[in-house]
């Protein structure tokens, strides 16, 4: 699908079938055809309101999004949409449409996010600004993933506990911390979620997760001198429980300290 949008309307206007699918080229449908025009968006908008199905895949396991950023079955030969002001637009709807740009496809196994890092279409500017935007929006996939995962809770506030245990605690953490207010959270144990976050059996281990995810929950005001039911702080926990090497709990104290804020709010839990 590489011609004039007005030959396109005509087509779709004479019934042609939005949904059908190529019997050569890897059966490749419409919207992969779409997603290698010069102008994708305009391409999607006019399948989208003939009732085209979006979510495909062709017989290499390439799914639009693929094309899209240059990475298909026979060396990037189409792609044509490759500047970032045509790129993202069409991304993002895309993205709308349920596309996990993190979700491995084609025979090669590769999400549309290494499909980028790949493509010979894109300069390299373009190619970070494309592969940071599909970062954030796969993030928006596993936050909702991770939320379908959590059991049940009572009360709302209770997820918190379990969310700062996930092994990557920021995408969920961000979306929950815009609708709860867990300045005053506790568990049974009296257990803040900074408390959670060092206990030895959570999954975060990463220094940066670890320290952006401390700077979001004492930025929600969740204090670190708050004591448990035996009177240890979250300094206690990060000292004598967590399980990090102790190389990453002088990161993670040094890097708070280096925001004076968040160094302040560190130290009254030391003392």
């Amino acid at each position: 699908m590489r011609g004039e949008l007005s030959i396109i309307e005509q087509l779709i206007s004479a019934g042609a079938d939005v949904n059908a699918k190529s019997e050569k080229d890897f059966n490749e449908s419409i919207v992969h055809c779409a997603a290698v025009h010069p102008s994708p968006l305009k391409v999607f908008n006019l399948l989208e309101k003939a009732g085209a199905t979006f979510l495909v895949q062709d017989s290499e396991g390439a799914n639009p999004l693929h094309l899209l950023v240059g990475f298909d079955s026979v060396f990037n030969k189409y792609a044509k949409a490759t500047n970032w002001e045509s790129l993202k637009p069409a991304i993002e709807f895309l993205v709308k449409k349920g596309m996990d740009p993190a979700e491995k496809g084609c025979s090669s196994a590769t999400s549309a996010i290494e499909a980028a890092n790949l493509s010979k279409k894109l300069s390299d500017n373009v190619k970070q600004e494309v592969v940071e935007y599909m970062r954030q929006a796969s993030s928006s996939f596993e936050a909702k993933w991770l939320q379908s995962k959590l059991p049940k809770a009572s009360q709302p506030k209770e997820q918190i506990f379990q969310i700062v245990q996930q092994s990557d605690p920021l995408p969920i953490l961000q979306t929950f911390l815009r609708d709860h207010d867990i300045s005053q959270a506790v568990n049974e144990k009296l257990e803040n979620p900074l408390h959670c976050l060092f206990r030895p059996e959570s999954n975060c281990k990463e220094i940066k997760k670890i320290g952006e995810t401390l700077g979001l929950l004492l930025n929600a005001d969740v204090s670190p001198s708050d004591k448990n039911l035996w009177g240890r702080t979250t300094m206690d926990y990060i000292q004598h429980y967590s399980q990090i090497g102790e190389d990453m709990k002088k990161q993670i104290i040094e890097q708070l300290i280096r925001d004076k804020e968040l160094g302040d709010k560190l130290l009254q839990g030391m003392f």
